[in-house]
C-alpha cells in the first residue's frame, strides 16, 4: 500500500494519522470455514495448528484487462470495481498436482462449463461473456488430507458466504456477474504431526 499525503508545505511534519481496516471483512467467513473443517478431523487444538494453506497461482481473464496471473493468497480480482472476471484457471504450486484439482464456471441465462482440471482456462476470452458464480473440488482420493474453501465478489450482491469442495459460488440474484475470487486449499495435519492435545 502507498499513501500520499497533500497539504501546504508548513504541516509535512505533522504526523499523518492512518485508520487501516480491511474492506473484505467476510473473510473471517473462511477463518471459519476452515477450523470447521478442522473440527471434522478430531482433536482439540486450534485450526491453525491443524492446517497449512497449500499455494497457489490463480490465473484471471478480466473485461478490458485481459490475463492476469495472482499468487492465490486472499481476493484475487478487481474487488469493488465492477470487471467481471470471464475466465480463471487454479494451479497449486505443490502438495497437489494440477489434474488432482477441478474447477467450473456458471454462465448467465443457465449455462455452465464442464469441470476444468488444474492448468485449463475455464471460462472464454474475448466474448464479453461474465461468469456469474463457480465451483472447486479436489480428486475424490484427496478427500481425507485436503479441504477446498471458496467466495466470490458479485457486482451486486457483494461477497458471498464460503462455499467448499464443489458446492457452486453464485449470488442470489440472476446473471450477477463475478468480480473477484478467494480460493483456499487446506491441507490437514496428520495424526503424527498433531501436536498433543492439552489436558
Amino acid at each position: 500500500m502507498i499513501v500520499t499525503a497533500y497539504g501546504p508545505a508548513e504541516q509535512s511534519a505533522v504526523p499523518l494519522a492512518l485508520d487501516l481496516r480491511r474492506l473484505d471483512g467476510p473473510v473471517a467467513g473462511i477463518e471459519k470455514a476452515a477450523a470447521a473443517a478442522a473440527a471434522t478431523s478430531g482433536g482439540s487444538v486450534s485450526a491453525e495448528s491443524q492446517t497449512r494453506e497449500v499455494p497457489t497461482e490463480i490465473l484471471l481473464h478480466i473485461e478490458r484487462a485481459g490475463d492476469r496471473l495472482f499468487p492465490g493468497r486472499g481476493w484475487v480480482g478487481a474487488l469493488g470495481r465492477k470487471l467481471q472476471i470471464e475466465a480463471f484457471s487454479i494451479r497449486p504450486l505443490e502438495a497437489i498436482a494440477p489434474a488432482d484439482i477441478e474447477f467450473k464456471g456458471f454462465l448467465p441465462r443457465g449455462g455452465e462449463t464442464q469441470w476444468v482440471q488444474g492448468g485449463a482456462l475455464c471460462g472464454t476470452r474475448g466474448r464479453r461473456l461474465p461468469l456469474i458464480g463457480f465451483a472447486v473440488r479436489l480428486g475424490s482420493h484427496l478427500s481425507g488430507r485436503f479441504d477446498v474453501i471458496y467466495q466470490g465478489s458479485f457486482f451486486t450482491e457483494g461477497i458471498s458466504t464460503p462455499h467448499r469442495n464443489g458446492q457452486p459460488c453464485r449470488a442470489a440474484a440472476p446473471d450477477d456477474p463475478l468480480e473477484a475470487i478467494n480460493v483456499r486449499i487446506l491441507e490437514r495435519a496428520t495424526e503424527h504431526e498433531r501436536p498433543p492435545a492439552a489436558d
